[in-house]
């Protein structure tokens, strides 16, 4: 999602007055009359355009900085989950866990007879 904010060069928290005013100094130096021949500088002038149009209808900015909010939770979320699962096994608790949980697994497929360990060879083969 890109940021509209950042299109005009303006904080998330600004006003009404502060989104037009950033809106006319870029449109004014980006306008494609302005500068004919700059593909550049027209696509980012579309971009200009279709921020302030959003960002200056009161309906369209709640639904937008909603939808922002939301974007910022979800990658926070993504953020912790990987540091947590980055940190999992720094943890000694959680290692000697997952090596009781492979152990166990262990036992059970070599009850139901799925896997079998050759003491001779210290090697086990899966049926």
């Amino acid at each position: 999602m890109e940021n509209l904010y950042a299109i005009l060069g303006i904080e998330i928290n600004s006003n009404d007055k502060q989104v037009k005013s950033a809106y006319r100094k870029l449109a004014k130096k980006l306008h494609p009359d302005l500068n004919p021949g700059d593909i550049e500088g027209e696509e980012r002038f579309k971009k200009i355009v279709n921020a302030y149009e959003i960002l200056s209808d009161p309906d369209k900015k709640k639904a937008y900085d909603q939808k922002l909010k939301e974007e910022a939770e979800r990658i926070i979320r993504m953020r912790r989950a990987k540091s947590q699962r980055a940190s999992f096994f720094k943890e000694p608790s959680n290692v000697v866990g997952f090596a009781v949980i492979i152990a166990i697994i262990v036992i059970i497929l070599v009850r139901v007879g799925a896997l079998s360990l050759d003491s001779g060879k210290n090697t086990g083969t899966i049926n």
